[in-house]
């Protein structure tokens, strides 16, 4: 029995390697799970998850934003610990990608590379169990954040729509800011004397900050990339999930023979 369960392990986790390929097949390019990884982790990083207070309105919006980002890369983190400490499973898991789906030749392979193990930290088979058991309880973590995200998705895109102007604005503003960045036109002014023009006459009185509508509309679509990174976090760890009820599967079908 104990043999079995690492052989299901195996085969299915094999199978997750799969579904890893399935995801590139619109882009026809090999999945560099390391490298996607590390560079949504410093998009994260730059786009980062500070609380904000604009307008009661939309702050509870910004602010749900910004914790759902923290708590996603928060799983995305854990999830990255554990495929690097299991290296040696996942170069396992790699060389007898091809054998996947035939668990009679996978158990050979275990038993093959466990024989030749100096001890028993060297094999394999009890690494695959622990493999599966650690990214099972990250998958159950990530499965109940998709469903945040989902919901969060929707509610931008009807937050970002009542608030179209704001958004216009902030869009035209960092447009023009990034023409004369290119252009070296406009040299002279920034987004903040842009956005402010029309207190050009107040100048001299002073005044409390006034919030512009494309202040407005930045906030909000900061927050609608925090959403969106939040979901590609989700989706790349989601393939683990995939991998656990592949396994579920099967020892289903096991247990009905």
């Amino acid at each position: 029995m104990k043999n079995t369960w690492f052989l299901l392990g195996g085969a299915l986790i094999l199978q997750g390697c799969v579904l890893m390929e399935k995801l590139d097949d619109s882009t026809a390019a090999h999945f560099d799970r390391d490298k996607a990884i590390s560079e949504l982790s410093e998009e994260i990083s730059t786009t980062g998850y500070d609380r904000q207070e604009l307008i009661p309105g939309i702050d509870g919006f910004l602010n749900m934003a910004a914790s759902l980002l923290e708590r996603q890369a928060a799983v995305m983190t854990e999830y990255r610990t554990v495929t690097d400490s299991h290296t040696d499973v996942q170069a396992f898991l790699a060389a007898n990608r091809s054998i996947a789906n035939d668990p009679q030749q996978l158990q050979q392979a275990i038993d093959a590379f466990d024989a030749g193990a100096e001890d028993q930290d060297g094999k394999i088979g009890p690494k695959l169990q622990k493999y599966k058991q650690a990214t099972s309880k990250i998958s159950e973590a990530n499965a109940k954040m998709t469903t945040e995200i989902l919901f969060e998705l929707a509610q931008s895109a009807i937050i970002l729509s009542e608030h179209s102007n704001e958004v216009a604005a902030a869009t035209g503003l960092s447009m023009l800011s990034s023409f004369s960045k290119n252009n070296n036109f406009l040299s002279g002014l920034n987004a903040n004397s842009l956005s402010n023009n029309a207190n050009s006459n107040n100048t001299n009185q002073e005044s409390e900050p006034t919030l512009e509508p494309a202040d407005i509309g930045q906030a909000l679509l900061k927050a609608k990339k925090q959403i969106q990174l939040a979901n590609k976090a989700n989706r790349l760890i989601d393939v683990d999930k995939k991998t656990i009820a592949a396994i579920e599967n099967l020892e289903r079908e096991l247990a009905a023979k």
